[in-house]
């Protein structure tokens, strides 16, 4: 049967049509070419970043990256499915189609995470209450493009406090992220890498697919590198260290949870001092206005 495929593939072929990898349909020579769309993207996108960086100092440059990168690594990922399908080339397809489900695994188990414990973290919420459409959106893109956009819960970008959401239980949110980001290196960026460039050994240059073989093996090797930087800073600030906690006690009782070393990093103060104003707010909102409390500064 594969083999009256082919000569019949072969036969349908005319002028310089071309059979696919797998000698089962022809494939149209190159057409209308968008040269680089997503790479083209990233630079915009790194250029907005680095100048907000140089105009806020305490603007993180990684996440705000690795965010922007995310999206684009979801639009590259889909084409790249849906063209390898089109045109017939199973190896593609299937490590493309295998790491876009793995992605999407990724948001869901992050999404769930979200719902179910980060979301009533008792200092996020009251965060969450203050900037109600930041955190709508920062959701809806992680659940439904890209888990990674989470990262713009603590991007900093424009030095926004929309931007810089405090957690009570932060190793919840770090570990997630830490997991859920290793879990699909192994499981998505590899299949992409080697999609890619399987891609860029059997097809010919013109064709989109080409385009977008180069893009998504250029934006997977960044975001390879942004990552490893990023969880290792991470692990050494978040997770490896005793930084600043609230214990619940009546919501009152602002305390240090351990003695943090010299090398503390210095944009922790500036979270306790806006978890400090949160939970005055929590007070007031729940036992209303004492006395000796004075004006509460809007945070």
């Amino acid at each position: 049967m594969r083999g009256n495929a082919c000569f019949l593939a072969a036969e349908i072929c005319e002028g310089n049509d071309t059979l696919n990898y797998d000698k089962t349909k022809c494939v149209p020579q190159p057409g209308l070419l968008i040269p680089f769309p997503l790479l083209i993207l990233a630079f915009i996108g790194a250029v907005v970043i680095i100048f907000d960086k140089r105009k806020h100092p305490k603007s993180r440059f990684f996440p705000n990256m690795i965010c922007v990168l995310s999206v684009l690594e979801t639009i590259g990922l889909i084409c790249l499915v849906s063209l390898s399908s089109q045109y017939g080339i199973r190896p593609i397809y299937a490590l493309s189609a295998c790491a876009l489900m793995f992605l999407y695994g990724m948001n869901l188990f992050f999404s769930l995470v979200y719902f179910k414990q980060i979301k009533v973290d008792i200092v996020f919420k009251y965060w969450e209450q203050e900037y109600p459409m930041s955190s709508l959106y920062i959701v809806s893109i992680g659940s439904l493009c890209n888990f990674k956009f989470f990262r713009m819960f603590y991007s900093r970008y424009q030095d926004k406090k929309n931007y810089n959401a405090p957690f009570q239980d932060e190793q919840t949110y770090y570990r997630t992220l830490v997991f859920t980001s290793a879990f699909f290196v192994l499981t998505g960026t590899v299949p992409i890498i080697v999609a890619s460039c399987f891609g860029l050994w059997y097809i010919r240059f013109g064709y989109q697919l080409y385009m977008f073989c180069i893009e998504m093996l250029t934006i997977e090797i960044l975001l390879l590198i942004l990552q490893s930087i990023e969880l290792f800073k991470i692990r050494k600030y978040y997770l490896s260290k005793s930084i600043y906690k609230i214990r619940p006690k009546e919501h009152e009782e602002l305390v240090r949870a351990d003695v943090v070393s010299e090398e503390e990093d210095p944009e922790e103060n500036e979270t306790v001092t806006l978890l400090k104003k949160l939970i005055q707010r929590m007070n007031v909102k729940d036992a209303g206005k004492r006395q000796g409390y004075g004006t509460i500064q809007e945070i």
